[in-house]
């Protein structure tokens, strides 16, 4: 997620709706996968963890029906937010769905444990607006359900920009929950001399 401040409040960046559909395909995935890049493409370099998907990959999320993809779109090719949602956690591959079960399972069995795969925005004017719109959307069926969204934060965007505390705020903005850090994974090297 981006963390900057807010700068522009235009008429014209309220009037762009949020999307959500469950299958995005063709040309609109691959613009999409544009913005992914810009986004996430340093991760590849700054987290030991692979944070970015291939094409490939992306193109299997995008059609996954089990996934709800949230868009923001400034015109038909021209996507400015995209954000990923799921109460299938056997969809999100990189996590253990025993583990989130296991610490709620009154959610769990009404099935309300959503996870946030990744939220974005492109760079620029309003982002942090439009940002906050696009998370609220993706997080309201979590709301109405009173469940627990789950997502996961790389070191390097906790220390950059202390993202786990700036979503935790965003999050805080929508409705009174309660935002703690849940694991962690550290990865270490051994370089011999």
């Amino acid at each position: 997620m981006s963390a900057s401040a807010p700068t522009d409040h235009s008429p014209l960046l309220r009037s762009w709706p949020v999307e959500a559909d469950g299958v995005i395909s063709g040309g609109a995935a691959a613009s999409l996968y544009d913005i992914y890049l810009r986004s996430f493409g340093d991760l590849q370099v700054r987290a030991a963890a692979r944070h970015c998907l291939t094409a490939a990959e992306f193109d299997d999320e995008m059609s996954d029906a089990r996934i709800t993809k949230y868009t923001v779109w400034r015109g038909p090719s021209d996507p400015v937010a995209l954000a990923t949602v799921t109460t299938d956690l056997s969809a999100v591959t990189w996590i253990s769905p025993a583990f989130f079960t296991s610490r709620h399972p009154q959610q769990a069995a009404r099935q309300a444990i959503h996870y946030l795969g990744f939220a974005l925005v492109v760079p620029g004017r309003g982002q942090y607006r439009l940002l906050e719109r696009l998370v609220h959307e993706a997080v309201r069926p979590c709301l109405e359900q009173q469940g627990v969204l789950a997502y996961d934060v790389c070191a390097f965007n906790e220390q950059t920009v202390q993202l786990g505390r700036r979503s935790a705020t965003l999050l805080r903005r929508l409705a009174d929950v309660r935002v703690e850090a849940v694991d962690t994974q550290t990865y270490y090297e051994a370089v011999f001399l």
